[in-house]
């Protein structure tokens, strides 16, 4: 909704400077928005006049897959622990895919967070 907002501005008043240029968190020589944002994929699609809603939508879909597929394990795991809410897991190292000597409970009341048991 932002992004929409920040072209809609552009493309009415587009002399208006959405962009300031100052030091942001300690970066230097880069616009804030570009920080903000990880790059500076918005304030061009948001400057670019002929670009449309699905051209951002095209800009941001590969980064949105991959944040899918790194969840997914999360998820998986909040599905079992949903159908089984007090059992104990074997946790893994998400580094090396090994198991650990140290397990996790999963509380029934609270399936999806796990906490540690003595």
């Amino acid at each position: 909704m932002v992004a929409l907002a920040f072209k809609a501005i552009r493309q009415l008043y587009p002399d208006y400077p959405l962009w300031r240029d100052f030091a942001y968190e300690y970066e230097h020589g880069k616009q804030a928005i570009d920080v903000i944002n990880g790059g500076p994929k918005l304030r061009e699609w948001v400057d670019d006049a002929e670009a449309a809603p699905q051209d951002l939508d095209a800009l941001a879909a590969p980064d949105e897959e991959s944040w899918l597929r790194e969840r997914a394990v999360f998820d998986l795991l909040n599905s079992v622990a949903a159908h089984a809410p007090s059992a104990i897991w074997r946790r893994y190292s998400w580094l090396s895919n090994q198991p650990s000597d140290d397990f996790i409970f999963m509380s029934s009341s609270s399936p999806t967070l796990p906490t540690r048991r003595p």
